[in-house]
């Protein structure tokens, strides 16, 4: 009889999702190079997982906050 493993769903949480970079750029509408500029710039929060880019959704809550102000 084949055994089974029992599997848990993981309940997401919305500030620590992250998304790509494309994503980001959709929500908050920007290019994806203009968004590279603020990363590169250091405006902008992202993590980089081989040569693809992550910015959760806090760290671009933050970016927008911050030029809201402005």
């Amino acid at each position: 009889m084949p055994q089974y493993r029992r599997v848990t769903p993981m309940t997401p949480l919305d500030l620590n999702r992250m998304l790509t970079l494309e994503e980001a750029a959709d929500f908050v509408a920007l290019s994806d190079r203009t968004l590279r500029r603020k990363i590169k710039d250091g405006d902008l929060m992202a993590h980089k997982f081989g040569r693809l880019w992550r910015i959760s959704e806090k760290d671009l809550q933050a970016f927008i906050d911050q030029h809201r102000k402005s």
